[in-house]
């Protein structure tokens, strides 16, 4: 996630979570490894994830975070 992204969603987030949606395609390398046939693997996830998290990620770059 973009440092500028996860700082503003810190900023914006109103309660202790943050919804996402993510729609897409992944080209997978390891196909292999993760027995997945095909390099264009669709993602069509929802889910939330918890405001703590962003904030731990954005502090173990070196970035101060701001309540």
């Amino acid at each position: 996630m973009p440092i500028e992204l996860a700082l503003r969603l810190t900023r914006e987030a109103l309660g202790h979570t943050v919804p996402y949606h993510l729609v897409g395609k992944a080209d997978v390398t390891a196909t292999r490894s993760l027995k997945i046939e095909k390099d264009d693997y669709s993602i069509d996830e929802k889910g939330e994830i918890a405001r703590s998290m962003i904030e731990q990620s954005i502090m173990a770059m070196g970035v101060p975070v701001l309540k």
